[in-house]
């Protein structure tokens, strides 16, 4: 499982692996790493680019179990693995400290609680029914290396039950962060007023009078306006060209990391019928065979609804799923529209009454809304923030979680049955096809710019 924290990033699994390692140092640039051993006892930290497959250079640090120790920290252990929709999941096989577990929450903020329930939870199932209780684990007894711990634990009225850490996020927790800090965007400035500057000394040489002019009228079609818009020196031109332009590339990026941390949230597609599935871009849920035959064997329904043709389809683990799903239909985009449109003021509609959130789902749509995305994109974004914090906050990204939970098993039966399914790796056409548009509108402007000033 991966958690983020202004940039920091614990990665915890159970077996180390240079290729899953690589994988995620590629994807996620983990700055901190924290391996866990299978038998779940051993817990080393080490920085992501000094760590090998065998660990070498992490028993050279300092090793977290000597941590507790020198603090006089008692070590119990807790039988629990890591898993999407619940951080933490009873195990009778593998274990982790409440040590560990209560050091990463403080670390990252958060709060835990701790779930009770009358039998194993699965995370992929629907929402059980479930007592939440703070528990004291000072009662919990001493374990050692040799002694497992009991799957279940009589807490409440003497009845056995399993126990399930279940994090809270603090209400500081932020979903999204800071797409670009300070420099970037002094940079930006700098940039913008340098060619503002250069133009507008190009201008001083060539003087240029006209009315009206082409460029102007197509200006003026691009933000929305009947009559145009009257700038009159290129320099003009070319800072409302640079601006939009910009102005689209950081929305292009600021859309992917949004989806991105819904991804995250969701832990899989919004797989809802069987045309989802074979509509849907499919990737291979972790390389090898040692995975596919770890499912093969397992009991668990969910799990075995993974597997088609011997291939790995969808993610059930996000530690086991580093390639997600490509969200080629936007169905998450789609189910956020429809809940959310009503909280976009109607200042940020365009003429046909859609919403930025609406424009900015499709890539392909973007370039031709260059008016309501320059005129209203960035004071939206703020408060779309906020919106969507407050949705957070609300449980209603839990609530997409559920649906996707209740229908998973449905879609992963349909998937078993057929055999037809096709693999295909991430395809990035969609984003590329965006800065296809950008290259091609500010080429033209360009062009506009050169004979306007120069032939004209």
């Amino acid at each position: 499982m991966i958690l983020n924290s202004r940039a920091k990033f614990i990665f915890i699994m159970n077996e180390i692996n240079k290729t899953h390692l690589g994988i995620f140092n590629k994807y996620f640039f983990l700055k901190i790493l924290i391996i866990l051993n299978r038998p779940g006892m051993h817990l080393f930290t080490c920085s992501s680019d000094k760590c090998l497959p065998t660990g070498d250079l992490c028993l050279q640090m300092r090793n977290t179990e000597d941590l507790f120790r020198k603090r006089n920290l008692k070590i119990s252990k807790l039988d629990a693995t890591w898993i999407d929709f619940a951080p933490f999941i009873v195990s009778p096989t593998e274990g982790i400290h409440v040590e560990v577990i209560n050091m990463i929450a403080s670390y990252l903020h958060l709060n835990i609680n701790y779930v009770e329930a009358q039998s194993l939870i699965n995370p992929l199932a629907a929402e059980p029914k479930f007592k939440e209780n703070l528990y004291d684990f000072s009662l919990v007894p001493y374990v050692n290396e040799t002694t497992q711990f009991d799957k279940t634990i009589p807490f409440t009225e003497d009845i056995p039950v399993y126990v399930t850490p279940r994090i809270i996020i603090d209400k500081k927790w932020q979903i999204f962060y800071r797409e670009f800090d300070n420099r970037t965007w002094i940079c930006f400035s700098v940039v913008i007023i340098l060619f503002y500057l250069l133009f507008k000394f190009i201008h001083l040489i060539f003087p240029y009078k006209s009315n009206l002019s082409v460029f102007e009228i197509i200006l003026g079609v691009l933000l929305g306006s009947i009559g145009g818009v009257n700038a009159r020196t290129v320099s003009q031109k070319l800072l409302l060209t640079l601006f939009i332009f910009f102005s689209h590339l950081f929305t292009t990026i600021y859309r992917s990391k949004m989806f991105d941390m819904l991804k995250t949230d969701l832990s899989a597609q919004l797989i809802t019928s069987r045309d989802d599935i074979l509509n849907s871009n499919l990737k291979i849920g972790m390389p090898g065979e040692q995975f596919v035959g770890l499912l093969q064997l397992s009991q668990n329904p969910f799990e075995l609804g993974l597997i088609a043709n011997d291939r790995v389809i969808n993610c059930f683990n996000f530690t086991a799923c580093v390639d997600r799903v490509v969200f080629n239909k936007d169905i998450v985009t789609k189910r956020l529209i429809k809940a959310m449109h009503f909280l976009i003021p109607a200042i940020y509609l365009d003429s046909k009454g859609r919403s930025l959130i609406y424009i900015i789902k499709d890539p392909l749509g973007v370039p031709f809304h260059f008016g309501i995305l320059f005129l209203k994109g960035h004071p939206l974004f703020e408060k779309f923030n906020k919106n969507i914090l407050l949705l957070k906050e609300a449980g209603f990204i839990s609530h997409l979680c559920k649906i996707y939970e209740n229908k998973y098993e449905r879609a992963m039966i349909l998937a078993q049955h057929k055999q037809a399914l096709k693999y295909s790796k991430l395809q990035l056409e969609t984003l590329g096809s965006t800065f296809f548009m950008y290259l091609f509108g500010i080429t033209a402007s360009i062009i506009v710019f050169s004979i306007e000033t120069f032939v004209c």
